[in-house]
Protein backbone atom coordinates (compact mmCIF):
# COMPACT_ATOMS: atom_id res chain seq x y z
CA UNK A 1 0.00 0.00 0.00
CA UNK A 2 2.66 2.28 1.03
CA UNK A 3 4.47 1.60 -2.20
CA UNK A 4 1.15 2.29 -4.53
CA UNK A 5 0.83 5.52 -2.39
CA UNK A 6 4.30 6.61 -3.23
CA UNK A 7 3.67 5.69 -6.95
CA UNK A 8 0.39 8.12 -6.87
CA UNK A 9 2.00 10.94 -5.41
CA UNK A 10 5.13 10.49 -7.64
CA UNK A 11 2.09 10.72 -11.05
CA UNK A 12 0.52 13.70 -9.41
CA UNK A 13 3.84 15.39 -8.82
CA UNK A 14 4.45 14.96 -12.75
CA UNK A 15 0.59 15.69 -13.68
CA UNK A 16 1.76 19.42 -11.80
CA UNK A 17 5.15 19.64 -12.55
CA UNK A 18 3.57 19.21 -16.31
CA UNK A 19 0.79 21.24 -16.34
CA UNK A 20 3.33 24.34 -14.59
CA UNK A 21 5.34 23.63 -18.07
CA UNK A 22 2.21 23.89 -20.17
CA UNK A 23 1.41 27.32 -18.24
CA UNK A 24 4.88 28.41 -19.22
CA UNK A 25 4.92 27.04 -22.58
CA UNK A 26 1.53 29.11 -23.49
CA UNK A 27 2.56 32.36 -21.69
CA UNK A 28 5.96 32.42 -23.51
CA UNK A 29 3.76 31.62 -27.11
CA UNK A 30 0.94 34.77 -26.04
CA UNK A 31 4.30 36.65 -25.50
CA UNK A 32 5.44 36.22 -28.81
CA UNK A 33 2.29 36.83 -30.52
CA UNK A 34 0.83 33.59 -31.11
CA UNK A 35 -2.81 32.66 -31.03
CA UNK A 36 -4.20 31.23 -27.72
CA UNK A 37 -8.02 30.77 -27.55
CA UNK A 38 -10.13 30.83 -24.90
CA UNK A 39 -14.12 30.29 -24.34
CA UNK A 40 -16.22 32.63 -26.35
CA UNK A 41 -12.97 34.11 -28.03
CA UNK A 42 -12.57 34.25 -31.99
CA UNK A 43 -8.94 33.67 -33.61
CA UNK A 44 -9.66 36.68 -35.30
CA UNK A 45 -10.20 38.69 -32.22
CA UNK A 46 -6.68 37.39 -30.76
CA UNK A 47 -4.73 38.63 -33.63
CA UNK A 48 -1.29 40.33 -32.02
CA UNK A 49 -2.23 44.27 -32.48
CA UNK A 50 0.26 44.70 -34.85
CA UNK A 51 -1.28 42.27 -37.39
CA UNK A 52 -4.50 43.50 -36.47
CA UNK A 53 -3.80 46.78 -37.10
CA UNK A 54 -2.33 46.42 -40.67
CA UNK A 55 -5.74 44.60 -41.44
CA UNK A 56 -7.66 47.64 -40.60
CA UNK A 57 -5.38 50.01 -42.43
CA UNK A 58 -5.82 48.22 -45.88
CA UNK A 59 -9.82 48.43 -45.29
CA UNK A 60 -12.08 51.19 -47.38
CA UNK A 61 -13.18 54.18 -45.46
CA UNK A 62 -16.75 52.68 -44.98
CA UNK A 63 -15.87 49.44 -43.40
CA UNK A 64 -13.81 51.18 -41.13
CA UNK A 65 -16.28 53.09 -39.83
CA UNK A 66 -18.04 50.14 -39.87
CA UNK A 67 -15.50 48.23 -37.94
CA UNK A 68 -15.58 50.52 -34.86
CA UNK A 69 -18.39 48.73 -33.39
CA UNK A 70 -17.58 45.31 -33.40
CA UNK A 71 -15.45 45.42 -29.95
CA UNK A 72 -13.42 47.76 -27.60
CA UNK A 73 -10.34 46.95 -28.59
CA UNK A 74 -10.91 47.74 -32.75
CA UNK A 75 -12.88 50.85 -31.50
CA UNK A 76 -9.50 51.67 -29.28
CA UNK A 77 -7.29 51.09 -32.48
CA UNK A 78 -9.48 52.79 -34.58
CA UNK A 79 -9.62 55.91 -32.16
CA UNK A 80 -5.48 56.27 -31.74
CA UNK A 81 -4.23 59.12 -33.40
CA UNK A 82 -1.27 57.11 -34.86
CA UNK A 83 -3.69 55.15 -36.66
CA UNK A 84 -5.56 57.82 -37.96
CA UNK A 85 -1.87 59.47 -39.54
CA UNK A 86 -0.73 55.76 -40.83
CA UNK A 87 -4.62 55.58 -42.91
CA UNK A 88 -4.08 58.74 -44.07
CA UNK A 89 -0.77 58.37 -45.24
CA UNK A 90 -1.10 55.45 -46.70
CA UNK A 91 -5.11 55.62 -48.34
CA UNK A 92 -5.69 56.23 -51.95
CA UNK A 93 -7.20 59.45 -53.11
CA UNK A 94 -11.12 59.65 -52.06
CA UNK A 95 -13.30 62.68 -52.69
CA UNK A 96 -15.70 64.81 -50.97
CA UNK A 97 -17.91 66.39 -53.26
CA UNK A 98 -20.98 68.54 -52.73
CA UNK A 99 -23.90 68.87 -55.64
CA UNK A 100 -24.49 72.65 -56.51
CA UNK A 101 -28.07 72.50 -57.56
CA UNK A 102 -30.31 73.35 -54.71
CA UNK A 103 -32.34 70.44 -54.18
CA UNK A 104 -28.92 68.26 -53.06
CA UNK A 105 -26.77 71.43 -52.31
CA UNK A 106 -27.16 70.38 -48.49
CA UNK A 107 -25.63 67.09 -48.52
CA UNK A 108 -21.78 65.95 -48.41
CA UNK A 109 -21.02 62.83 -50.10
CA UNK A 110 -17.43 61.00 -49.05
CA UNK A 111 -16.92 59.04 -52.14
CA UNK A 112 -14.53 56.11 -51.93
CA UNK A 113 -13.81 55.81 -55.15
CA UNK A 114 -12.21 52.56 -55.26
CA UNK A 115 -15.54 51.44 -54.95
CA UNK A 116 -17.47 52.21 -57.79
CA UNK A 117 -18.51 50.56 -60.78
CA UNK A 118 -15.66 49.22 -62.23
CA UNK A 119 -17.77 48.15 -65.42
CA UNK A 120 -19.45 51.14 -66.65
CA UNK A 121 -17.56 53.37 -64.32
CA UNK A 122 -20.67 55.12 -62.21
CA UNK A 123 -20.52 55.98 -59.23
CA UNK A 124 -23.88 55.96 -57.69
CA UNK A 125 -24.41 58.12 -54.65
CA UNK A 126 -27.13 55.83 -53.24
CA UNK A 127 -25.02 52.76 -53.07
CA UNK A 128 -24.78 51.83 -49.58
CA UNK A 129 -20.93 50.37 -49.33
CA UNK A 130 -18.74 53.70 -51.46
CA UNK A 131 -19.87 56.53 -49.27
CA UNK A 132 -20.59 58.74 -46.25
CA UNK A 133 -23.89 61.41 -46.81
CA UNK A 134 -23.79 64.44 -44.40
CA UNK A 135 -26.61 66.77 -44.13
CA UNK A 136 -25.69 69.87 -43.99
CA UNK A 137 -28.56 71.85 -43.55
CA UNK A 138 -31.06 69.98 -41.07
CA UNK A 139 -27.73 69.82 -38.58
CA UNK A 140 -25.36 72.56 -38.97
CA UNK A 141 -27.35 75.62 -40.13
CA UNK A 142 -30.78 75.38 -40.57
CA UNK A 143 -31.99 78.05 -42.04
CA UNK A 144 -29.05 78.56 -44.47
CA UNK A 145 -27.28 75.87 -47.15
CA UNK A 146 -23.42 75.25 -46.58
CA UNK A 147 -20.72 75.61 -48.96
CA UNK A 148 -17.72 72.97 -49.13
CA UNK A 149 -14.77 75.50 -49.24
CA UNK A 150 -11.59 73.26 -48.04
CA UNK A 151 -10.57 70.26 -46.99
CA UNK A 152 -7.43 69.43 -44.89
CA UNK A 153 -6.26 65.94 -43.14
CA UNK A 154 -9.57 64.72 -42.74
CA UNK A 155 -11.68 67.64 -41.73
CA UNK A 156 -13.74 69.83 -43.86
CA UNK A 157 -14.17 74.12 -43.68
CA UNK A 158 -18.36 74.67 -44.69
CA UNK A 159 -19.10 78.36 -44.64
CA UNK A 160 -22.85 80.16 -44.35
CA UNK A 161 -23.74 80.80 -47.98
CA UNK A 162 -20.33 81.38 -49.49
CA UNK A 163 -19.57 84.78 -51.91
CA UNK A 164 -16.28 85.28 -52.74
CA UNK A 165 -16.94 89.01 -52.08
CA UNK A 166 -18.52 88.59 -48.72
CA UNK A 167 -17.26 86.99 -45.45
CA UNK A 168 -19.62 85.14 -43.82
CA UNK A 169 -20.33 85.31 -40.00
CA UNK A 170 -19.67 81.23 -39.39
CA UNK A 171 -16.86 78.95 -40.03
CA UNK A 172 -17.46 75.84 -39.92
CA UNK A 173 -14.41 73.14 -38.97
CA UNK A 174 -16.57 69.67 -39.24
CA UNK A 175 -15.03 65.71 -39.18
CA UNK A 176 -17.95 64.45 -41.42
CA UNK A 177 -16.98 61.23 -40.96
CA UNK A 178 -18.29 61.52 -36.60
CA UNK A 179 -20.31 64.31 -36.77
CA UNK A 180 -18.41 66.72 -34.97
CA UNK A 181 -17.99 70.54 -35.63
CA UNK A 182 -16.43 73.69 -34.19
CA UNK A 183 -17.81 77.29 -34.80
CA UNK A 184 -15.59 79.70 -36.13
CA UNK A 185 -16.51 83.15 -35.84
CA UNK A 186 -14.41 85.61 -38.11
CA UNK A 187 -12.94 88.77 -36.64
CA UNK A 188 -13.89 91.10 -38.92
CA UNK A 189 -17.15 89.75 -41.18
CA UNK A 190 -18.42 91.58 -43.93
CA UNK A 191 -15.62 92.66 -45.19
CA UNK A 192 -15.70 95.10 -48.47
CA UNK A 193 -13.30 92.57 -50.32
CA UNK A 194 -12.72 89.34 -52.12
CA UNK A 195 -11.82 86.62 -49.34
CA UNK A 196 -10.67 82.86 -49.53
CA UNK A 197 -10.91 81.09 -46.50
CA UNK A 198 -8.71 78.31 -45.58
CA UNK A 199 -7.91 75.07 -43.27
CA UNK A 200 -4.65 74.58 -42.75
CA UNK A 201 -2.57 71.70 -40.60
CA UNK A 202 0.61 72.10 -38.17
CA UNK A 203 2.29 69.12 -38.18
CA UNK A 204 4.55 69.44 -35.17
CA UNK A 205 2.05 71.09 -32.83
CA UNK A 206 -0.87 68.55 -34.21
CA UNK A 207 -3.30 72.19 -34.73
CA UNK A 208 -5.50 73.23 -37.01
CA UNK A 209 -6.15 77.04 -38.15
CA UNK A 210 -8.39 78.67 -40.25
CA UNK A 211 -6.73 81.28 -42.50
CA UNK A 212 -8.61 83.86 -44.04
CA UNK A 213 -6.87 85.84 -47.14
CA UNK A 214 -8.04 89.21 -48.08
CA UNK A 215 -7.68 89.97 -51.58
CA UNK A 216 -6.05 92.92 -52.84
CA UNK A 217 -8.68 94.80 -55.25
CA UNK A 218 -6.35 97.39 -56.89
CA UNK A 219 -3.50 98.95 -56.28
CA UNK A 220 -4.91 101.50 -54.18
CA UNK A 221 -6.05 99.39 -51.79
CA UNK A 222 -3.61 99.37 -48.22
CA UNK A 223 -2.35 96.69 -46.82
CA UNK A 224 -5.01 94.14 -46.14
CA UNK A 225 -4.22 91.52 -43.09
CA UNK A 226 -4.38 88.07 -43.39
CA UNK A 227 -6.30 86.53 -39.88
CA UNK A 228 -5.41 83.06 -38.45
CA UNK A 229 -7.37 81.47 -35.99
CA UNK A 230 -5.74 78.73 -33.89
CA UNK A 231 -8.35 75.65 -33.22
CA UNK A 232 -7.97 74.89 -28.99
CA UNK A 233 -8.06 76.53 -25.81
CA UNK A 234 -4.91 78.00 -26.31
CA UNK A 235 -5.72 79.11 -29.86
CA UNK A 236 -7.31 82.73 -31.15
CA UNK A 237 -7.49 84.89 -34.00
CA UNK A 238 -4.17 86.90 -35.12
CA UNK A 239 -3.36 88.86 -38.03
CA UNK A 240 -0.06 88.73 -40.40
CA UNK A 241 0.82 91.27 -42.82
CA UNK A 242 1.94 90.26 -46.21
CA UNK A 243 3.54 92.65 -48.89
CA UNK A 244 1.34 93.45 -51.75
CA UNK A 245 3.62 93.90 -54.78
CA UNK A 246 1.50 93.45 -57.64
CA UNK A 247 -2.71 93.64 -57.78
CA UNK A 248 -3.75 89.95 -57.60
CA UNK A 249 -5.69 87.88 -55.22
CA UNK A 250 -5.02 84.32 -53.77
CA UNK A 251 -6.49 81.56 -55.48
CA UNK A 252 -7.06 77.60 -56.06
CA UNK A 253 -5.01 76.59 -52.80
CA UNK A 254 -3.74 72.94 -52.08
CA UNK A 255 -2.19 72.02 -48.80
CA UNK A 256 1.55 70.07 -48.67
CA UNK A 257 3.75 69.59 -46.27
CA UNK A 258 2.31 72.46 -43.21
CA UNK A 259 2.34 74.90 -46.07
CA UNK A 260 -0.77 76.50 -48.26
CA UNK A 261 0.05 76.83 -51.43
CA UNK A 262 -1.31 78.94 -53.69
CA UNK A 263 -1.19 80.85 -56.94
CA UNK A 264 -0.88 84.27 -56.81
CA UNK A 265 0.76 87.30 -58.91
CA UNK A 266 -0.08 86.40 -63.06
CA UNK A 267 1.83 89.85 -63.64
CA UNK A 268 5.64 88.81 -62.43
CA UNK A 269 6.25 84.93 -63.00
CA UNK A 270 8.59 84.65 -60.03
CA UNK A 271 5.44 85.47 -58.11
CA UNK A 272 2.92 83.04 -59.27
CA UNK A 273 3.15 80.58 -56.70
CA UNK A 274 3.24 81.64 -52.66
CA UNK A 275 2.92 79.77 -49.38
CA UNK A 276 1.80 80.34 -46.22
CA UNK A 277 3.91 78.44 -43.23
CA UNK A 278 0.82 77.59 -41.06
CA UNK A 279 2.81 76.66 -37.98
CA UNK A 280 4.92 80.25 -38.00
CA UNK A 281 2.47 82.10 -40.09
CA UNK A 282 4.25 83.66 -42.67
CA UNK A 283 4.42 84.14 -46.53
CA UNK A 284 7.43 82.95 -48.70
CA UNK A 285 7.50 82.38 -52.52
CA UNK A 286 7.49 79.17 -54.47
CA UNK A 287 9.51 79.05 -57.20
CA UNK A 288 7.32 78.07 -60.86
CA UNK A 289 8.50 76.28 -63.66
CA UNK A 290 11.15 78.05 -65.74
CA UNK A 291 9.40 77.65 -68.70
CA UNK A 292 6.43 79.56 -67.69
CA UNK A 293 7.88 82.83 -68.11
CA UNK A 294 6.85 83.50 -71.40
CA UNK A 295 3.52 81.98 -71.80
CA UNK A 296 2.10 84.17 -67.95
CA UNK A 297 2.82 87.57 -69.82
CA UNK A 298 -0.19 87.00 -72.32
CA UNK A 299 -2.34 85.90 -69.70
CA UNK A 300 -3.05 82.61 -72.47
CA UNK A 301 -4.04 80.10 -70.20
CA UNK A 302 -5.70 78.83 -66.42
CA UNK A 303 -4.02 77.32 -64.00
CA UNK A 304 -4.23 75.15 -60.87
CA UNK A 305 -2.16 73.35 -57.97
CA UNK A 306 -2.79 70.06 -56.66
CA UNK A 307 -0.46 66.84 -54.92
CA UNK A 308 0.42 64.22 -56.48
CA UNK A 309 2.79 61.55 -54.29
CA UNK A 310 3.42 64.56 -52.40
CA UNK A 311 5.05 66.68 -54.63
CA UNK A 312 3.67 69.72 -55.80
CA UNK A 313 1.90 69.71 -58.93
CA UNK A 314 0.42 72.29 -61.36
CA UNK A 315 -1.61 71.98 -64.20
CA UNK A 316 -1.67 74.08 -66.63
CA UNK A 317 -4.66 74.49 -69.68
CA UNK A 318 -4.07 76.95 -72.40
CA UNK A 319 -6.46 78.83 -73.88
CA UNK A 320 -5.30 77.95 -77.70
CA UNK A 321 -5.56 74.45 -76.92
CA UNK A 322 -9.37 73.83 -75.04
CA UNK A 323 -8.87 69.80 -75.24
CA UNK A 324 -4.94 69.66 -73.65
CA UNK A 325 -3.48 70.28 -70.51
CA UNK A 326 -0.06 69.94 -69.26
CA UNK A 327 0.99 68.71 -65.77
CA UNK A 328 4.49 69.82 -64.30
CA UNK A 329 5.44 68.27 -61.22
CA UNK A 330 8.21 69.37 -58.68
CA UNK A 331 10.24 66.74 -57.92
CA UNK A 332 12.27 68.54 -55.46
CA UNK A 333 10.26 70.72 -53.43
CA UNK A 334 11.56 74.62 -53.32
CA UNK A 335 14.34 73.85 -56.47
CA UNK A 336 12.75 75.16 -59.57
CA UNK A 337 14.56 73.03 -61.73
CA UNK A 338 13.41 70.23 -60.59
CA UNK A 339 9.82 70.81 -61.83
CA UNK A 340 9.12 68.46 -64.94
CA UNK A 341 6.77 68.53 -67.27
CA UNK A 342 5.48 64.98 -67.12
CA UNK A 343 2.11 64.92 -68.88
CA UNK A 344 0.24 66.20 -71.85
CA UNK A 345 -3.29 64.92 -71.04
CA UNK A 346 -6.39 65.32 -73.99
CA UNK A 347 -9.38 65.30 -72.20
CA UNK A 348 -11.02 64.40 -75.22
CA UNK A 349 -14.36 67.00 -73.88
CA UNK A 350 -15.70 69.91 -75.67
CA UNK A 351 -15.62 73.09 -73.93
CA UNK A 352 -18.74 75.29 -73.45
CA UNK A 353 -18.34 78.83 -76.20
CA UNK A 354 -16.95 81.54 -73.71
CA UNK A 355 -16.02 79.31 -70.99
CA UNK A 356 -12.27 79.37 -69.29
CA UNK A 357 -10.95 75.50 -69.59
CA UNK A 358 -10.12 74.12 -65.81
CA UNK A 359 -9.04 71.08 -64.70
CA UNK A 360 -8.12 70.56 -60.89
CA UNK A 361 -5.78 67.15 -60.14
CA UNK A 362 -7.49 65.61 -57.00
CA UNK A 363 -5.02 63.35 -56.36
CA UNK A 364 -3.83 59.45 -56.80
CA UNK A 365 -5.69 56.43 -56.69
CA UNK A 366 -4.62 53.12 -55.36
CA UNK A 367 -3.99 51.86 -59.05
CA UNK A 368 -1.59 55.21 -59.36
CA UNK A 369 -4.00 56.58 -61.67
CA UNK A 370 -4.52 60.14 -61.77
CA UNK A 371 -7.78 61.82 -60.46
CA UNK A 372 -8.53 64.70 -62.55
CA UNK A 373 -12.12 67.23 -61.97
CA UNK A 374 -12.96 69.39 -65.19
CA UNK A 375 -15.17 72.12 -65.10
CA UNK A 376 -16.76 70.62 -61.83
CA UNK A 377 -18.75 68.61 -63.72
CA UNK A 378 -16.63 66.16 -65.50
CA UNK A 379 -14.47 63.33 -63.00
CA UNK A 380 -12.29 61.26 -65.17
CA UNK A 381 -8.85 59.48 -64.35
CA UNK A 382 -5.74 59.25 -66.52
CA UNK A 383 -3.80 56.31 -66.49
CA UNK A 384 0.25 56.86 -66.88
CA UNK A 385 1.18 53.75 -68.46
CA UNK A 386 -1.24 53.68 -71.03
CA UNK A 387 -1.78 57.44 -71.10
CA UNK A 388 -5.40 56.96 -71.67
CA UNK A 389 -8.29 58.54 -69.43
CA UNK A 390 -11.13 57.02 -67.73
CA UNK A 391 -14.50 59.11 -67.73
CA UNK A 392 -16.50 57.91 -64.10
CA UNK A 393 -19.70 59.20 -63.64
CA UNK A 394 -21.13 60.86 -60.68
CA UNK A 395 -25.49 59.53 -60.30
CA UNK A 396 -28.09 62.13 -60.30
CA UNK A 397 -25.63 64.99 -60.41
CA UNK A 398 -23.97 66.90 -63.21
CA UNK A 399 -22.34 69.88 -61.50
CA UNK A 400 -20.80 69.56 -57.82
CA UNK A 401 -17.62 71.13 -56.29
CA UNK A 402 -15.21 68.05 -55.14
CA UNK A 403 -12.21 68.09 -53.16
CA UNK A 404 -9.29 65.58 -52.28
CA UNK A 405 -10.56 63.99 -49.02
CA UNK A 406 -8.86 61.24 -46.82
CA UNK A 407 -11.17 60.06 -43.72
CA UNK A 408 -9.67 61.23 -40.05
CA UNK A 409 -10.97 58.74 -37.37
CA UNK A 410 -10.21 60.82 -34.50
CA UNK A 411 -12.20 62.91 -32.43
CA UNK A 412 -12.18 66.66 -33.07
CA UNK A 413 -12.37 67.12 -29.30
CA UNK A 414 -8.65 65.98 -29.86
CA UNK A 415 -7.80 68.78 -32.00
CA UNK A 416 -9.80 71.52 -30.57
CA UNK A 417 -9.71 70.92 -26.83
CA UNK A 418 -11.24 73.78 -25.16
CA UNK A 419 -13.13 74.65 -27.70
CA UNK A 420 -17.27 73.71 -27.47
CA UNK A 421 -17.31 70.74 -29.99
CA UNK A 422 -20.92 70.19 -31.24
CA UNK A 423 -21.62 66.63 -32.73
CA UNK A 424 -24.41 66.92 -35.88
CA UNK A 425 -26.30 63.66 -36.22
CA UNK A 426 -24.55 61.97 -39.49
CA UNK A 427 -26.67 59.23 -41.81
CA UNK A 428 -24.35 56.23 -43.17
CA UNK A 429 -26.06 55.09 -45.86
Amino acid sequence: MARGSKTRRTKSHSHASGKKKRNATDQEEQQRGALVETPGQSSLSLLPLMILTDILLRLPFKTIFSCRCVCKTWLSILLDPVFAQMYRARAPSSIILQPQNDILKHYLYAVDLEASDSNNHAISISHYSNRVKFDTQTQLSPQNKLSLVDSCNGLILLCESFRMDLLAERLYVCNPISGEFVIVRPIRPNLPHWVSPRLGFCPKARKFKVVIFVNKENAADEKMPTDVYTLGREGGWRSVLMKYDVRSSVRDTTFLNGFIHFLWGRAIPELLIRSFDVENEKFQPVPPPPLLDSSLKTGGQSMSLGVLGGCLTLAEFPYDDGRCFHVWVMKEYGVQASWTKEWSIDVQIDIPMYSVPHCHIVGLLGNGDILILHHEKTLFSFNRANRTCKYHRIDKIHYFQALPYVPNFSSLSEFASGEDVFNARFRMF
